[in-house]
């Protein structure tokens, strides 16, 4: 598990999801502090969609599922993109961060 930290400034976390599925590393990122107001996140997905501004809608899209992780502390939320090349999940747990928060988290799907 890789873990990143948001600072007070309004950041911009990118990820490759097609990269990460075509690899045998496990990618799981824990991204700590994340802010809904301020942060947001761009993700490169195999398929464009422009259409897709939060994460509420990235739910459901390409495989994605968006859910609570109950076992995050202070609680949080899971983003699973699918399964790597050797079957280990490729996810993004935002810690502090809900599913009920998840349509005020600002996405850019490039």
């Amino acid at each position: 598990v890789s873990v990143v930290a948001a600072t007070p400034a309004a950041d911009n976390f990118t990820f490759d999801v097609a990269a990460a599925l075509g690899i045998a590393a496990n990618t799981q990122i824990d991204l700590n502090s994340f802010a809904p107001a301020a942060d947001k996140l761009t993700i490169d997905l195999p398929l464009l969609n422009a259409a897709i501004t939060n994460l509420a809608q990235l739910a459901g899209q390409q495989g994605v599922t968006v859910s609570d992780n109950p076992f995050l502390v202070p609680g949080g939320l899971t983003i699973n993109f699918g399964s790597d090349f050797d079957g280990d999940p490729v996810v993004i747990n935002l810690t502090g961060v809900t599913l009920a928060d998840a349509a005020t988290v600002a996405v850019t799907i490039i």
